[in-house]
């Protein structure tokens, strides 16, 4: 990684081609294709930055990207609160609200309760002048980790109809799943959070057993 540099392509460089656009399982209004690339030549002059610091790029854009996932997931999480809650409040089950039943209080007083804290945090981490690589991994992972499972409640309150395209939860579910995997894996954030700790874990490490 430390040979990494970052470039430039074009779309209109001869040797370029986009193959194919995929279908996703989630997010399926941001497009992702299949690029090739045959014997593109790079000018020097489409060099990003310098030469062999691309990984150091790369990095300073991942933690200010993250965040913005985190915020995502954010969203994604309200909008399950809101079906939910809409949806109790207008089914019923025996001639009873599902509203009024206790387990469904307490389930969803637990996903509004995540949401709340996921926005919190991730407002933590975008008043940062400069974003550290440790909060916004962890901004990222935690968050869209919460909401993927706001959005699994979401589908055990609707039951069925969680299933129904209409009612907007499983495209949720979908979408949530996604902000799990880009900018870097959950496995990835939760690494690069240690590794943006080395410092402290080796303070801690000098210091005298009791």
């Amino acid at each position: 990684m430390q040979s990494w540099s970052c470039f430039l392509v074009r779309s209109d460089m001869p040797g370029f081609e986009r193959v194919r656009s995929e279908l996703k399982m989630g997010m399926r209004a941001s497009a992702a294709a299949e690029l090739n690339f045959n014997q593109v030549f790079v000018p020097a002059s489409h060099l990003i930055g310098k030469e062999r610091q691309g990984w150091a790029l790369n990095r300073a854009t991942l933690n200010y990207s993250r965040i913005p996932v985190a915020a995502m997931a954010v969203g994604i999480a309200r909008s399950a609160c809101e079906i939910s809650a809409a949806f109790c409040s207008q089914h019923s089950l025996g001639g009873k609200r599902l509203l009024d039943f206790q387990h469904v209080q307490l389930t969803l007083a637990d996903m509004i309760a995540s949401t709340r804290a996921i926005r919190a945090m991730t407002w933590q981490a975008a008043s940062q002048w400069v974003p550290r690589q440790g909060m916004s991994a962890a901004s990222k992972f935690y968050c869209t980790d919460v909401a993927m499972d706001v959005c699994e409640k979401a589908m055990d309150l609707l039951a069925n109809q969680s299933l129904n395209q209409q009612q907007g939860v499983e495209k949720l579910f979908r979408d949530a799943r996604l902000t799990q995997i880009f900018e870097g894996t959950n496995q990835i954030n939760r690494l690069s959070l240690i590794e943006d700790m080395q410092e402290q874990f080796l303070t801690l490490a000098r210091q005298p057993k009791e």
